[in-house]
């Protein structure tokens, strides 16, 4: 699994710790964002993300060994065992910012046209208003439909960083029924 090493007894100490964030991280996301058309206005700017049911564990820099369905299964029931991750070099400064995720949808975030990194570039992002979060996001095919990449830590950004426009609404339609939820 490319990227992803089993946690050390001190990390597994480190993912207890963030194991109630992340049951409601996940409860926010599996309501609220997954499986659904989020749509967005900034501005003039109107765009779609989609946010696949298992692009939050990416996020947050983890990998479940026995499959995402065990995982949502495991979430639901609250029996998630932390010998059961594993992790990248950066998990815990992703969790550690994705504590901010939530502020993105509540009112306090920005929509971001193009954002750079070192190694890499994304089409767009959705930062937080506090200059901690970045969600980078990235285009299917060239459409109005974007897709979650990458969570970034603004903190220790030392380059200018385009504040993009504030993000005016949210509107989370399911794919399958069409029920549409008004986040913001």
């Amino acid at each position: 699994m490319s990227g992803y090493r089993k946690p050390s007894t001190k990390d597994l100490v480190r993912l207890h710790k963030n194991l109630k964030f992340i049951y409601e991280i996940s409860d926010f996301y599996s309501e609220k964002l997954a499986g659904n058309d989020i749509h967005i206005k900034a501005g003039e700017e109107k765009v779609v993300v989609c946010f696949e049911k298992n692009s939050l564990f990416h996020l947050l820099g983890l990998k479940y060994c026995y499959g995402n369905n065990q995982l949502w299964k495991n979430l639901r029931k609250r029996t998630l065992t932390v010998d059961d991750f594993l992790i990248q070099n950066y998990t815990f400064n992703k969790l550690q910012v994705m504590h901010e995720f939530v502020e993105i949808f509540n009112g306090n975030g920005y929509l971001l046209n193009g954002f750079e990194l070192q190694s890499a570039c994304f089409d767009k992002a959705m930062r937080t208003n506090k200059l901690i979060l970045a969600i980078g996001l990235g285009n299917k095919n060239n459409l109005v439909q974007y897709f979650p990449q990458s969570a970034i830590d603004l903190r220790k950004r030392s380059d200018g960083i385009n504040l993009g426009v504030k993000i005016e609404e949210i509107i989370s339609i399911n794919k399958i029924t069409k029920e549409t939820i008004k986040v913001l």
